[in-house]
């Protein structure tokens, strides 16, 4: 069996887990590791993850991702708008790697491009035509921890008294 080479773009919480999974799994391979701080390029991922080496050096320049023979990107460093960059920054890192002809998982917010407009779905629209390839944005937002989780999680009770659930995000920079 062919294993799957995967780029993980980015270490937070959210990319560590994933550079983790794709490790333990054998059809997975971990292709290449994107990092946004300089301090953290040129070292072994494993120095990241708190373990040994893994064989795969991060690097803060994602043009040196280009060089990288791969299947997919999982694509998960906070929006570009936390950062004080360019909101459009994630977008054309996206449709780049798309075109590329690379699949791009996102935990960013696109879980709902049509919140973005005609302009977003038909800019990621032509890129997965172009890469042929798919795109999917996932996660946990919105809604979902503090809607659908205390409701599942309700099947399991006889008796409900009360349900509190207080969740704070700064959503500022998501259109939906």
């Amino acid at each position: 069996m062919r294993r799957l080479r995967v780029i993980q773009w980015a270490t937070g919480n959210v990319g560590r887990a994933a550079i983790r999974a794709v490790l333990e799994r054998s059809d997975m391979e971990l292709a290449g590791v994107f990092v946004r701080d300089p301090a953290k390029a040129g070292r072994d991922v494993g120095e990241l993850l708190g373990c040994g080496p893994v064989g795969v050096m991060t690097t803060a320049d994602p043009a040196a991702l280009d060089q990288i023979e791969a299947d997919c990107v999982c694509y998960a460093p906070l929006p570009s708008a936390m950062h004080g960059d360019d909101p459009g920054a994630d977008l054309s890192n996206i449709v780049h790697l798309l075109e590329r002809g690379l699949n791009v998982v996102t935990t960013v917010g696109y879980i709902y491009p049509k919140a973005y407009g005609p302009v977003v779905v038909d800019q990621l629209e032509r890129a997965c035509a172009k890469g042929g390839v798919a795109f999917h944005g996932t996660g946990v937002n919105p809604g979902w921890w503090g809607d659908l989780l205390p409701l599942v999680m309700s099947g399991l009770s006889r008796r409900i008294d009360q349900v509190h659930v207080l969740e704070s995000s700064d959503m500022s920079f998501y259109p939906s």
